[in-house]
């Protein structure tokens, strides 16, 4: 399962950043490309899909 792009879930299940100290294509964030999302950061929140909260009206969306 390497390389399958779930570094970030584990991190933050695990309550660690992530940090991105390496050129790519978040360096575009103020000029920089350090970058450290923390697992308490809104990007990190992730919507419940309308589907989801359709079949299931005791659901309500995430801040």
């Amino acid at each position: 399962m390497a390389f399958k792009g779930q570094r970030a879930y584990d991190l933050f299940r695990n309550n660690r950043p992530v940090v991105r100290d390496y050129p790519g294509t978040h360096s575009t964030i103020n000029g920089s490309v350090n970058q450290t999302i923390n697992p308490n950061d809104a990007r990190v929140i992730y919507f419940i899909p309308q589907t989801e909260r359709d079949k299931n009206p005791n659901l309500s969306q995430n801040p």
